[in-house]
């Protein structure tokens, strides 16, 4: 697995972390949350940039915390 990039959160969403990864071919999102790894989220047949807009959707609070541990 290949890390790609990493985002984190500022003032209430400090305790956020994203990372884009690829593995596989594949991109994909590992969401942290306090240091914990809270999900891992893959996105077949999408470019970096959909990872990227995850991640960043993620540490600025778009996304919450039961969007990332649900699936849909």
């Amino acid at each position: 697995m290949q890390q790609i990039s990493e985002h984190t959160g500022v003032d209430e969403y400090a305790t956020r972390k994203a990372k884009v990864v690829l593995k596989d071919g594949t991109y994909g999102v590992e969401y942290i949350m306090q240091n914990n790894l809270v999900s891992y989220r893959v996105f077949p047949g999408h470019s970096v940039y959909m990872a990227e807009d995850a991640a960043e959707n993620w540490v600025t609070g778009v996304m919450r915390y039961d969007h990332v541990t649900t699936d849909y």
